[in-house]
């Protein structure tokens, strides 16, 4: 049965992820003829969550709701909402964003008509005043190193199911990197993805919540150095990628990263760079 299971994880934003439901309901009415669920995950929520439908706008899909006796971050509560999915694609939205009117449109028939595992479109990030379209770059078929130099939001990918239950998921021991590991692993294992220019979804980049937390402990780092030393090991067979993991580990040894845009300007001046020179093991 073809179709698009939503998963919206959220945990203590009850007012936030109203609008992000009804975000998913409107794209949703604009594939007809497609079924569609929704999968509502409360994290463990202090008040349990319960959309009021007669606050939404009508939907013809199913909503569910999934909840968590304990906290169980980010990347775990996706994972459960991936594992209660009846459909076999995926689009996830955090609580706290919005995805646009015509994002399934837009991704829906690339990964249905395609064999890919997963399409990646750009997102509108607004940090502060500054508004910035990520990632830059126009069509293309996606490669470990095209990935790695235009990370894309989660909101903005579509997932064929199974091909992201054979990459385990969302990677839980890394909280803030685990869809890229995931599709990383895919792309270094042979499975084939591509990038479209729509732009699909919307987030707020702010230092609160997560990214306050992350840059208080140096998670984002350490994550970040977690991350690439993962990499290297699902990278034996791919020197040229894993030469590039070196150097940018190498890069990070000098270079403390606060939050996501210190990342992408090192991942920029790693791609512009012509040094050879590795970080030994």
């Amino acid at each position: 049965m073809q179709g698009i299971s939503y998963i919206i994880s959220t945990h203590n934003r009850p007012g936030l992820v109203n609008t992000a439901i009804c975000s998913v309901i409107e794209e949703s009415r604009n594939v007809p003829g497609i079924n569609t669920e929704l999968i509502i995950v409360d994290d463990n929520s202090d008040c349990a969550f319960t959309p009021n439908k007669n606050d939404l706008p009508e939907y013809k899909g199913t909503i569910s709701i999934v909840r968590t006796t304990k906290t169980m971050g980010v990347s775990k509560a996706r994972n459960l909402g991936l594992e209660n999915a009846a459909h076999p694609y995926i689009l996830f939205l955090d609580d706290d964003d919005t995805s646009f009117p015509d994002r399934s449109k837009a991704l829906y028939p690339l990964i249905q008509n395609s064999g890919y595992s997963f399409i990646t479109g750009k997102s509108v990030m607004r940090s502060g005043k500054n508004t910035l379209i990520i990632p830059e770059g126009d069509s293309a078929a996606l490669t470990p190193h095209v990935y790695l130099n235009s990370f894309p939001h989660i909101n903005s990918v579509i997932w064929r199911k199974n091909d992201l239950l054979k990459a385990g998921g969302m990677d839980e021991a890394l909280p803030y990197f685990g869809e890229h590991l995931a599709a990383l692993k895919l792309l270094l294992n042979g499975y084939t993805a591509f990038h479209t220019p729509e732009t699909v979804s919307a987030f707020e980049y702010q230092d609160g919540g997560l990214t306050l937390e992350s840059h208080q402990n140096n998670r984002f780092h350490d994550n970040s150095v977690a991350l690439f030393t993962t990499l290297l090991n699902y990278s034996l067979h791919h020197p040229a990628f894993r030469n590039t993991c070196m150097n940018v580990l190498k890069m990070m040894a000098v270079n403390k990263l606060q939050n996501f845009n210190d990342l992408i300007k090192l991942l920029s001046a790693n791609q512009k760079s012509d040094c050879a020179e590795v970080l030994p093991l």
